[in-house]
């Protein structure tokens, strides 16, 4: 099998490790600064790139920018991959990413090619948001000067990551309210004895809250909620670029907003990576047809 990582971060190291105990035949394209040696694991380049020979193309979790640059921490220039870049792999080739771009859909299409969104399973997210919720803890901590115990936290969101969130919370004493649109959510919050509260509802209650987290990927907490936050409240955004934060309004207001991604490679990436490599193998073995 041959397999191509391309970019990324400590994550990828763990990866590239459980590949290795595969016998993989493994080609690390922008990986150049990497000090780490793996044994008959080759560092290629754009220019030397032989695509058409991988079985197996591993992109980052964050993907592939609108203008095209995949982040890696092993290479101090910017890294952009041509939108024909998949033009030459094999028919077959599978292509795993974390999330699904713009566009890496336009490279996909152009090239007529498929590619796995690890971060749209289940198995994964829900695994992944053991160490985001771990990572959060540590943020919350380092940047309040009270306990999560007693506290007034916002949750805005309860998809897989907001669950696991919100539950651990609650677990340390935190007084949590959950944000939903839904009535299904609602109830589930509700029958989990946390605050439910839909988001119509929020600019009326939100000034009471120490702390605000954002999990939805989409604009929800706005300048008309923003007015209501107390200037002291510590408003965290954890989920995909370029957040659910009205950022700038924020910043006018002198609110402290941080916008956090990729926080189990920042916080466990040797278990964030293997969780990656497991499932990718499972779908190898399994020949899954989940890509999109």
């Amino acid at each position: 099998m041959n397999v191509l990582f391309v970019g990324g971060d400590q994550r990828q190291l763990e990866m590239i490790r459980i590949f290795k105990e595969k016998k993989a035949n493994i080609h690390l394209l922008g990986f150049h600064q990497l000090m780490q040696s793996f044994v008959e694991a080759r560092k290629v380049s754009l220019k030397e790139l032989n695509i058409n020979i991988y079985d197996v193309i591993i992109l980052p979790v964050n993907g592939v920018s609108d203008e095209g640059k995949v982040r890696t921490l092993f290479s101090n220039e910017d890294f952009i991959l041509p939108l024909n870049f998949f033009s030459n792999t094999k028919e077959n080739v599978k292509i795993f990413t974390g999330i699904k771009t713009k566009r890496l859909e336009e490279m996909l299409e152009f090239a007529n090619r498929d590619a796995y969104i690890l971060m749209e399973r289940d198995d994964v997210a829900i695994y992944n948001s053991i160490p985001t919720v771990e990572g959060v803890i540590m943020m919350l901590v380092e940047n309040t000067d009270y306990t999560i115990f007693g506290s007034n936290i916002y949750v805005f969101g309860f998809g897989r990551v907001g669950e696991t969130l919100a539950r651990t919370l609650k677990n340390l004493g935190a007084n949590v309210t959950v944000v939903v649109r839904s009535k299904k959510n609602y109830a589930r919050v509700k029958e989990l004895k946390m605050n439910p509260l839909y988001i119509e509802k929020v600019k009326a209650k939100i000034s009471d809250a120490n702390i605000i987290i954002n999990t939805v990927p989409a604009l929800v907490i706005t300048r008309d909620i923003l007015d209501e936050v107390n200037v002291n409240t510590f408003i965290l955004d954890i989920s995909s670029k370029p957040g659910g934060v009205d950022f700038e309004y924020a910043k006018k207001r002198g609110l402290k907003a941080d916008l956090v991604l990729g926080i189990p490679g920042l916080v466990a990436p040797k278990t964030a990576g293997k969780i990656l490599a497991e499932a990718i193998l499972e779908i190898i073995s399994e020949g899954s047809d989940e890509s999109v």
